[in-house]
């Protein structure tokens, strides 16, 4: 009994030796197992469409060129004939070549005799009126006071624009719309129609038949009798509107 108690005491005491060595021994076996069963795989790359092998490539031989040598000039000195020359003695005077002399012209000299003085004054410029004491007017509208004859006389132009204007056929397949033109026009101390101008601009967009229309209009009016300020007869401006209805 004793000799089989010395030896179970002897083996607990190596129990643990050999349990981490049984460990060991059964971690390595798996490991090569998993080793041997697992199949490496590798990745490929696909191969280009474009192959180049290096057969067919060839490099040309590098040809080093003679360095180009400069062409030799021959420089010639001209000869000299000593019997050519003439000795001249310094002491001759040289003549100087006078230049020719421009003959006078009568005709362009100043004779203080023949200018006139002159009024260095301007004559006044007369500007056209915008409000004058008395507009033009037509022979129809005279027999009555200011007002009625200035407004008889505006009725008449613009029977004689309605008279006058036609909307052509370009700006009526536009379809219905309407436009107006501004007029500027004088009339002068004749009492006729001068210095006609359309005043239409970006922000009054108006059709350029309409614009010669409108122009037409106001260059044909008949001639007035001329307007007066201060019982002296001056020339007067007028700004007409001419409306275009498209229906």
């Amino acid at each position: 009994m004793n000799h089989f108690q010395k030896t179970s005491k002897k083996l607990e005491r190596l129990r643990g030796s050999f349990f981490l060595t049984g460990l060991i021994i059964a971690g390595g076996l798996t490991l090569l197992a998993f080793e041997w069963t697992s199949s490496a795989s590798l990745t490929i790359l696909p191969e280009p469409k474009d192959r180049f092998e290096s057969e067919e490539w060839e490099i040309p031989p590098i040809i080093f060129s003679e360095s180009a040598k400069k062409p030799e000039v021959k420089i010639t000195q001209p000869k000299i004939d000593p019997n050519q020359f003439e000795i001249i003695d310094n002491d001759t005077p040289v003549e100087s070549e006078e230049e020719p002399q421009e003959e006078e012209n009568p005709a362009l000299t100043f004779n203080d005799k023949e200018w006139k003085t002159v009024d260095t004054d301007p004559l006044p410029i007369e500007e056209p009126v915008l409000i004058p004491g008395k507009y033009p007017y037509y022979e129809d509208c005279e027999a009555i006071n200011e007002d009625e004859r200035k407004q008889c006389t505006e009725e008449k132009m613009y029977r004689h624009f309605s008279k006058i204007t036609k909307i052509p056929e370009t700006i009526k397949m536009r379809g219905a719309a309407e436009y107006k033109a501004f007029v500027y026009f004088e009339v002068n101390k004749k009492g006729k129609i001068v210095n006609v101008k359309i005043l239409n601009d970006e922000n009054h967009p108006i059709p350029k038949e309409l614009q010669r229309e409108a122009y037409n209009a106001v260059a044909s009016l008949p001639e007035l009798i001329p307007g007066k300020n201060h019982g002296k007869t001056v020339s007067v401006i007028y700004k007409a509107p001419i409306k275009f209805t498209v229906k």
